[in-house]
């Protein structure tokens, strides 16, 4: 499998993707789950709350298979989730195109990192994937960079 990394922003220089990684991890149930890790810099003067990544799958055609964006700060480690099944992974990070992390999402002070953490349970068909990393408006404390 391959990957690719990218950068969506408002404006240039301010948040950096690092130590990115995929890797397959079997979960309780049988089935096979993908994750996508990494770090979230914030390259900027200022505190960001909010700050996002959209991770995006492709099989080998180059078509899309699942996308998800999820908010940073939110990680369990690979032993808490080989004892979890499919829809603990779900009840953990969710389903749908966007997902509130359970914990309060964390302010990213200026040069520090958030870690982030997207699982696709039971995608077989990847080949390769992008991550997106941006800041959201929730409540109007940030402007858009999507």
């Amino acid at each position: 499998m391959s990957g690719g990394v990218s950068l969506c922003l408002a404006e240039e220089n301010t948040l950096h993707l690092r130590h990115v990684r995929q890797y397959m991890q079997p979960l309780r149930d049988g089935r096979q789950a993908v994750v996508i890790e990494g770090e979230v810099l914030n390259g900027t003067s200022a505190a960001l709350d909010h700050v996002a990544v959209t991770v995006i799958l492709y099989d080998r055609d180059g078509s899309v298979i699942a996308s998800l964006r999820r908010l940073c700060g939110h990680v369990l480690s690979r032993e808490r989730l080989s004892v979890m099944d499919t829809q603990a992974v779900v009840a953990a990070f969710g389903s749908g195109v966007f997902h509130k992390p359970p914990a309060a999402t964390a302010t990213v002070l200026p040069r520090q990192s958030v870690p982030f953490m997207v699982v696709f349970p039971d995608e077989n068909m990847l080949y390769e994937y992008s991550v997106s990393a941006y800041r959201i408006d929730i409540g109007g404390s940030n402007v858009s960079a999507e």
